[in-house]
């Protein structure tokens, strides 16, 4: 083991996979409401050098922590009771298996406590089995038009804007302290030209509560710290703040909050020198570190709440507020503020604000491969008409087990087919408790055992980019104990030897290892190796999962946030509540008051649109339809196609059952209008060998068809083989331009007709027909065929992939005003990069397509943009409409296109709940067709929620949609509104592979759906150039744009459906 006494481990801002509150499954649309975050992980704290196990114990700077401050008094929201109907039991610390039990021992499970008295309900339900509650719960609460002024004020506001000769500026630099100050992007908004008012009038509930604020001024103080000396580790500047605000009178005396990594913000001015020095000893007078303590306040002192106050009441001063996000970032501190402090709570994420009960008090499943799911609640202090509100909504994510390493490291593996890669990136930065060392003191003056991060699975890299001058020896990537050597001096003065890892804990700890064949773990970095094995440490409690989720893993998240809207409209209420300290003497204290209810807000249900499947017109009920005697408004001919069967292990079917399926699938075509023939061949593939050999036996037997060239290859996948597929589709839409469709075993040999409806639906449009159409009494401006709609997003790599994992970039359009074929464009670029390099010749293609097939260029450009956070606005506006601009003025020598920009976006926390049957569905959710432009919206900008469509389980979620620009719909102010908002509507009717609306508008939804494939290409390019290589920048294997473009065969095709 390493002598170092330091260990560097690096902190990264990566994307969580997770999910949020659960929306309905279709199959276009994912049935998880997830959201995607960034967090920065702590550094590790090395293990030092000692001559026992107990000085190594008591090493170390921190800094005592006063006693644990409790934000309410209110009894856990979970546990004891069982379920009230079904749901997902608690778990408490459970036993480490295979380890020694961790503070607190085993916690019995139990469920979520039966929903409170008062609040969501929807209407009863009928049937032999009876209403699905009491009746008496139908309706829980009363509703009330909102405030006559609230709705006043909105009018106003939209009426103002002619008198207004500048348009309001939005500030998008982030104010952490002066020194971080950037260059400033301000830009203008589309102006809202008015609110809609067809459809049917409803009332909602909305998951925000209303902040009131009372005392002179309503004014927040915020501070910057500077620590000196300066924190080597993130947890130590953490305990600093922590300290500074429980502790230090002067600065609990003003009521303040931290952030715990840059910020304290405070009730009153805090009323001493700016700079102090102060020694922080724990009770027994042990780990005295003297910090010199610096604080400077930010910008102008106070925080100025009551002039955004103001602002939100007036339109013409709020013109005049530029610190908005600024007041909205110190509010975000306050907030988290009442959880901080409670060691039963983890607070995580890159803002701070997810909360999570990780005691006894949690509700969780386990989701396998050591990986649990956990229900907390997401909040966010929001500006809104006339008001400052606070959004809560259900958040679930994963989290680490707290399992002894060695049983993590044998489900990671178990789980993942054995593969060592994986495992590294699920490791990476995890915090592990080494308790082969004696206990110290935690932030709350607990016993803890000491914590180190890991950087990995020991390396070959480790003995090539060693410092040391005498690096270690490791024989292979993820060696175990017995195949790992390092130097160990024992003795000062005495010379070194090599030893293993095994030699070293017997003869220095007494500890015999018992498992060696699993890897050991690297706690240092490659420069700096320190050596753990796997059965010593055990995962610290309340570390959140960041990577992706496997197949398995992912289904079992899904029924776990699949809820029915009551019961997370009370989780809200009563977890949501009880977990922020809303409504307890903390917030009182500081002048803060919330209302007791969420807010109600008006709202529309607009009709759906009319379809046409061939000569038949087919109006969708409750936002889905069905394929019942219709065919497809235009089906293609396939003269020529082949079968391709990969098999892997034990075949489940036999080839009689393919044969079948296949002669299945061909009938159902017929019947929906596509003319097919039966197969060429039906060719076999068993894939056998590593990964490489594998990749080649997929290569040539797709080659051989090549030459004759069929129209389709329909490739049957073995089940849960996502490597497979993926190298499938990369061999044949990027290497030999076949045209192809893939099928899972198990599900096409079964023959259900409606699986064979579904890839009927798939394959018609990848071959170029048109499934359905909008009714001309549907299409609006689209029914001239003079209007481009297009969908463009970017999606980035999960913290579990490549450090150079490029970020994807993708757009498509539709070809002619059927909005029949969505042909497109996908692109690779800096990694995590949102805004797009190429969009200019992205869009080129797209025109081009356009006049080739119309004979003209497109009078409108309908642009729905996908994946843009509220801080890109301005580069949105400012970078990508430049790049469309730039692509319009290099193909059209006369008249320009109308371009109207929106940003659409599916992963926030807005959710809406019905009060009565007028706007509720048989599933206790919102009637689809739903559209909120008033209350939670802002007045002075084009914005508005939209429900499209109505899952089939769980609960909905709106999209909301923000207009960045606009020159279509502003051409009739009076009716822009109502027409954007049915527009869009009926465009998330047009997800052709489907029969169902999906959750926001298609042409966004499409280019994810790209974004999706184009990153299966990346993964099997790294899969076939990186085996078994856990460093591909070592090897310079980085994918370019080449080893992503789709063959020239399938250019201006629908590949990626």
């Amino acid at each position: 083991m390493s002598s170092r006494g330091s260990n560097r481990g690096r902190g990264d801002t990566r994307s969580r996979r997770d999910s949020t509150g659960s929306q309905g499954s279709s199959r276009p649309d994912s049935p998880t409401d997830s959201s995607a975050r960034s967090d920065s992980p702590h550094r590790p704290s090395g293990t030092q050098r000692s001559r026992s196990p107990s000085k190594e114990g008591r090493r170390g700077t921190s800094s005592s922590r006063g006693p644990s401050q409790q934000s309410s008094d209110s009894p856990p929201p979970y546990g004891g009771a069982p379920p009230a109907r079904g749901g997902s039991y608690a778990r408490g610390g459970p036993a480490p298996r295979g380890g020694p039990t961790p503070r607190g021992g085993p916690a019995p499970r139990g469920g979520p406590a039966p929903r409170g008295q008062g609040g969501y309900a929807g209407p009863p339900r009928a049937g032999p089995s009876g209403p699905s509650r009491p009746a008496d719960r139908k309706i829980m609460f009363t509703t009330t038009l909102p405030e006559k002024e609230l709705a006043d004020f909105e009018k106003r506001a939209v009426e103002s804007k002619n008198k207004i000769k500048q348009l309001p500026q939005r500030e998008v630099r982030s104010r952490r302290s002066d020194k971080s100050k950037g260059p400033k992007i301000d830009f203008p908004l589309a102006r809202r030209p008015g609110y809609g008012t067809k459809g049917q009038a409803i009332n909602l509930r909305a998951n925000f509560f209303s902040m009131l604020f009372r005392g002179k001024g309503y004014d927040f103080f915020a501070y910057t710290v500077k620590i000196e000396p300066e924190p080597k580790l993130k947890r130590h500047v953490k305990q600093v703040l922590k300290q500074l605000v429980i502790k230090c009178d002067q600065i609990r005396g003003c009521l303040s909050a931290t952030d715990e990594v840059t910020w304290i913000v405070s009730c009153k001015e805090i009323p001493f020198e700016k700079t102090f020095a102060r020694v922080d000893p724990d009770e027994n007078g042990h780990y005295t570190m003297e910090y010199k303590i610096t604080l400077e306040m930010m910008d102008n002192a106070a925080i100025p709440l009551h002039n955004l106050l103001a602002g939100l009441q007036n339109p013409d001063i709020h013109e005049k507020i530029s610190d908005e996000d600024y007041v909205v970032q110190m509010l975000n501190v306050v907030m988290m503020s009442g959880a901080y402090n409670n060691p039963g709570i983890t607070i995580v994420d890159k803002g701070r604000t997810k909360f999570f009960y990780t005691d006894q008090r949690q509700e969780s499943m386990d989701l396998g491969g050591g990986l649990d799911v956990l229900r907390g609640c997401i909040s966010s202090v929001r500006p809104a008409a006339g008001r400052i509100l606070l959004n809560v909504n259900v958040s679930n994510s994963a989290f680490y087990q707290p399992l002894n390493l060695a049983q993590f490291v044998e489900e990671v593996l178990k789980a993942n087919y054995g593969d060592l890669e994986t495992l590294n990136r699920y490791l990476r930065n995890v915090k592990v408790e080494l308790r082969h060392l004696a206990p110290i003191l935690d932030d709350f003056r607990d016993k803890a055992f000491k914590v180190a991060n890991i950087w990995g699975l020991a390396s070959k890299e480790d003995e090539q980019k060693s410092s040391e001058k005498n690096p270690p020896q490791v024989k292979r990537f993820g060696a175990g104990p017995d195949e790992v050597r390092f130097f160990w001096v024992r003795d000062k003065g005495t010379p070194g030897r090599y030893v293993t890892i095994t030699q070293y804990f017997a003869e220095f700890y007494e500890i015999f290892l018992r498992d060696k064949s699993k890897p050991v773990i690297n706690v240092g970095n490659h420069s700096r190796a320190i050596y753990l094995p796997v059965e010593l440490v055990f995962i610290k409690r309340g570390q959140i999962f960041n990577g992706e989720l496997n197949t398995v893993q992912r289904q079992n998240i899904i029924k776990f946030s699949c809820r029915q809207p009551p019961d997370n409209f009370e989780t809200i209420r009563t977890l949501g509540r009880n977990i922020m300290s809303i409504g307890s003497d903390h917030f009182k204290s500081r002048a803060i008051k919330f209302s007791e209810e969420m807010i109600v807000v008006p709202a529309r249900c607009l009709d759906g649109p009319t379809l046409k499947y061939g000569s038949r017109a087919e109006k969708p009920r409750k936002g889905s339809w069905n394929l019942v005697g219709k065919t497809f408004a235009s089906g293609v001919r396939i003269e020529t196609f082949v079968v391709v069967w990969y098999k892997s292990g034990y075949a489940r079917c036999t080839m009689e059952q393919i044969q079948s399926a296949t002669q299945g699938l061909t009938r159902k075509m017929g019947e929906m209008g596509v003319t097919v023939r039966s197969p060429l061949s039906i060719d076999t593939v068993d894939l056998k060998g590593d990964l490489l050999a594998q990749n080649k036996q997929i290569f040539h037997s797709l080659e051989k068809w090549v030459g004759r060239r069929p129209q389709l290859v329909l490739v049957v996948l073995p089940t849960g083989q996502d490597r497979v597929f993926r190298q499938v589709k990369w061999v044949a839409d990027c290497k030999l331009g076949l045209a192809n469709h893939c099928v899972l075993v198990d599900k096409f040999s079964k023959g259900n007709p409606q699986y064979m409806a579904n890839n009927a639906l798939k394959i018609n449009l990848k071959l170029g027909g048109v499934n359905h159409t909008l009714d001309s009494s549907s299409g609006g401006i689209l029914s001239q065929g003079k209007t481009m709609v297009v969908g463009i997003d970017a999606t980035h790599p999960s913290p579990t992939e490549l450090e150079n994992f490029p970020t994807v970039a993708a757009i498509v359009a539709s070809t002619d005003g059927r909005l029949g074929q969505w042909p497109g464009d996908a692109r690779i670029q800096k990694s995590k990069q949102e805004i797009l390099d190429n969009l200019m010749d992205m869009m080129l293609g797209r025109l081009h397509l356009w006049q080739s097939i119309n004979k003209s260029l497109p009078q409108n450009i309908l642009i729905y943009r996908d994946g843009v956070s509220e801080g890109q606005y301005g580069e949105v506006v400012g970078t990508e409409l430049k790049a469309i601009r730039d692509a319009i003025e290099r193909i059209y020598k006369g008249t320009k296109p109308r371009i109207t920009l929106l940003v659409v976006t599916k992963r926030h926390h807005v959710r809406f709940y019905p009060t009565n049957e007028a706007g509720c569905d048989d599933k206790n959710n919102c009637k689809n067709g739903t559209v909120v432009d008033r209350s939670v919206t802002r007045p002075w900008y084009f914005d508005f929620y939209l429900q499209a469509q109505a899952p089939l389980q769980g609960s909905a979620r709106p999209a909301h949609y923000v207009v960045m620009h606009d020159e279509i719909f502003s051409q009739n102010p009076r009716s822009a509104a109502d027409e954007l908002q049915q527009l869009t509507h009926n465009i998330c009717y047009m997800m052709a592979r489907c029969t169902r609306s999906v959750s926001y508008g298609t042409p966004a939804f499409l280019a994810d759906r790209y974004c999706d494939r184009a990153r299966k290409y990346v993964l099997a390019h790294y899969d076939e150039q990186s085996f078994r290589r856990p460093d591909v920048k070592k090897f310079n294997l980085s994918p370019t744009q080449d080893d992503v473009r789709v063959h020239r065969n399938l250019t201006n095709t629908m590949v990626y459906i």
